[in-house]
């Protein structure tokens, strides 16, 4: 999303904020999308790291480890280019703290036998709050509308193709 232009920038963020408007989600979940899309593509308020919050920076950290972890990467090689680029980005993002810890967390051996082993994931869903709600018929309808507003938005060829179905 890095190389949208200021046009296409605009358009893409209205339509998040159409779709969040959409969704039956809580205004703190909706203002952490927001801020997320915007520390990704350089503007509004979030452009640096360290003005997101805690909990949307560990989103953000979380979500660049499973791109890169899931590439199949050796653990030596990814650990290399984490502890570098990651290093240096973070610090750089006036947040040396986190970068500190991530490096130490990195350097554990255990650290990477827990993600081999799923332990990890297993721990963080047996703590994970329930945040399934029951949704009425016009909640659903509203999620719907969203997914077909983004099928309908996304290229030319998927255009008005929910209104057809």
């Amino acid at each position: 999303m890095h190389d949208l232009i200021p046009a296409q920038s605009y358009f893409v963020q209205s339509l998040i904020f159409e779709i969040l408007g959409n969704l039956p989600l809580s205004s703190q979940v909706a203002k952490q999308v927001v801020a997320l899309w915007q520390y990704k593509q350089g503007n509004g308020i979030a452009s640096r790291l360290g003005h997101l919050s805690l909990s949307e920076r560990i989103i953000y950290l979380a979500e660049c480890f499973e791109n890169q972890y899931c590439n199949g990467e050796s653990e030596e090689y990814l650990l290399r280019r984490i502890l570098s680029n990651w290093s240096n980005r973070i610090a750089a993002a006036a947040d040396k703290k986190i970068a500190a810890a991530l490096a130490d967390c990195l350097r554990e051996e255990a650290f990477w036998q827990d993600l081999k082993e799923n332990r990890v994931q297993r721990a963080l869903e047996q703590m994970a709050p329930d945040w399934r709600q029951q949704l009425n018929i016009d909640d659903l309808e509203k999620v719907s509308r969203s997914f077909s507003l983004l099928i309908d938005r996304k290229n030319p060829y998927t255009g008005q193709h929910s209104q057809r179905v």
